[in-house]
């Protein structure tokens, strides 16, 4: 099965990009398409959308992983597809999941009080960037599978905690 990547980063050099490059074993059989400078859930909206459709067309790729920034909004993305689809009537492009790495240290060590106060609570945090809390508590509502990262930094007390504030959602 033909796997497609596209990487966003907003910044003008796509780290993201350069790393998946550096350390990909499957590198001859992916096909990797770099957006940089903007972000596919609204500056680079257009051009995300052509580039998923120019994907489609190739009969190898089978499905199209898109890598997005961390600061994107993935509600946005998926109306994105959906709009794209009632204006494109025969694209073969739809949107299969939604998946979103929680950095578990940095959701215990930054997060994790903040966000149980506004999960309880459902009020605002009243905080310095209560615009990040907001958005990390977005990617993870708006997504259908959640993969927890850095969990070795963290004992197995505090991984339940991070684990059930996230379910709290």
């Amino acid at each position: 099965e033909g796997l497609a990547v596209i990487v966003n980063d907003m910044g003008s050099v796509n780290v993201d990009a350069k790393l998946i490059k550096g350390n990909s074993v499957l590198e001859s059989d992916t096909k990797m398409i770099e957006l940089q400078n903007g972000c596919i859930c609204c500056t680079l909206q257009d051009a995300f959308m052509q580039q998923v459709e120019e994907l489609s067309e190739d009969r190898q790729v089978k499905r199209i992983l898109v890598e997005a920034s961390g600061i994107s909004d993935p509600s946005s993305i998926a109306q994105g597809f959906l709009s794209y689809e009632e204006v494109t009537k025969h694209s073969r492009v739809y949107l299969d999941s939604i998946v979103t790495v929680v950095d578990a240290d940095r959701i215990y060590t930054e997060f994790l009080d903040k966000m149980k106060e506004m999960a309880e609570d459902k009020t605002s945090a009243d905080d310095e960037d209560p615009d990040i809390i907001n958005l990390v508590m977005d990617q993870i509502e708006f997504c259908n599978l959640i993969l927890l990262n850095k969990c070795d930094l963290l004992s197995s007390e505090k991984i339940k905690q991070v684990r059930e504030v996230i379910r709290s959602f």
